[in-house]
């Protein structure tokens, strides 16, 4: 057994260890702490003593022993602390917050946290969003491309939870792609990493008209599915969602989307070809559609041997928000209970209950 350290970093370590086994077990009892982490009791009864003061940790019940006694257990408080998740269309929000991230269209600068790119929102990327967040609420909120934010909702809530690499392709407005590797985020040197609008799919990468929201975005987001379909003599003033609901009557409406199957599939044996992931996630107001599910999965059957596993995302909407609660909670985590500021994440609490999305 541990004995309880004295340097403040050995002290946080063990702090640590004591609250991932909380996170990971819910209601767990010291004597259980102290097997599955290796500290000694005196440290357990230390750590536990301060978090307890701190508001952290309270007793939630008690457990039979093996020789009769009774063992009290004990549960992370989840009314210690409140984060903040921001979706650019939608907020929760509560009293004793202690961070935030909000997911934002674009391209965002690692070191800056700024947004750099965002073609789809007109004037987002010449505000000081940060600034303008902490003066109004008070604390420092991170802003994390949205697509990101719904990978890890997915990862900690979705279709992805099992897998270590997996790519999150969200296709609306525009197409974007969020990047787990071995089990890791993927940002990039520049913070874009998995801007897949700009492939050179779907139409000619050397076109100006492509530049600025990229080739393969031009092709199948939403503006140019509307342009492909009217194009083809489908009727002016229709929607995305008119073009899906004629599929079965309207000749027009089958080729369109028959065409955008084709050239998503053709991105997604890219981004196989590269990071040769577990499952694909589709999701976003047309990636999510499971009509356009089944014209890529009969394309890959065709083009190769063994095709990635494509799910459509489980949390719809609500991903990005979901992986922003997520990231916040991480963020807290790791403030808190982690060791420095390079400190690798903690456990994210598992059940539903854990989080008033």
């Amino acid at each position: 057994m541990q004995d309880f350290p004295s340097s403040p970093v050995a002290r946080q370590q063990s702090v640590r260890l004591v609250v991932e086994r909380l996170l990971r077990d819910r209601s767990v009892s010291r004597a259980e702490i102290a097997r599955s982490t290796g500290l000694s009791k005196q440290t357990i009864s230390e750590v536990m003593r301060e978090l307890e003061r701190d508001g952290w940790v309270y007793e939630d019940g008690q457990i039979q022993g093996t020789v009769g006694r009774s063992a009290v257990t004990y549960a992370l408080r989840p009314d210690a602390a409140f984060v903040l998740g921001i979706d650019l269309g939608g907020t929760k929000s509560s009293q004793r917050l202690r961070g935030g991230v909000m997911g934002s269209p674009g391209i965002i600068e690692p070191a800056s946290g700024g947004i750099v790119i965002a073609p789809n929102i007109a004037g987002l990327d010449s505000l000081d969003v940060r600034a303008a967040l902490r003066a109004r609420l008070g604390i420092d909120i991170a802003i994390e491309n949205d697509v990101n934010l719904a990978a890890i909702g997915e990862h900690w809530r979705g279709n992805s939870r099992k897998a270590r690499t997996f790519a999150f392709i969200a296709l609306g407005t525009g197409i974007g792609m969020g990047i787990f590797a071995d089990g890791h985020l993927i940002r990039g040197a520049r913070g874009a990493a998995g801007e897949v609008a700009y492939l050179p799919l779907g139409g000619d990468p050397y076109d100006a008209r492509g530049q600025r929201l990229g080739t393969l975005e031009t092709a199948v987001g939403s503006a140019g599915i509307i342009e492909r379909y009217t194009g083809l003599g489908g009727p002016s003033g229709s929607t995305v969602r008119d073009v899906f609901d004629r599929l079965e009557t309207d000749e027009a409406a089958r080729i369109t989307i028959d065409e955008v199957g084709r050239i998503v599939t053709t991105a997604i044996l890219a981004v196989h070809s590269i990071l040769d992931p577990e499952i694909i996630v589709m999701g976003g107001s047309i990636g999510a559609r499971p009509e356009l599910k089944l014209r890529i999965d009969a394309n890959l059957g065709r083009c190769t041997r063994e095709p990635v596993r494509i799910e459509l995302s489980a949390l719809g909407n609500r991903a990005t928000l979901i992986g922003a609660i997520g990231s916040a909670i991480d963020h807290v985590h790791r403030s808190l209970f982690g060791i420095g500021k390079d400190a690798s994440p903690l456990a994210l609490p598992f059940t539903a209950a854990d989080v008033a999305a």
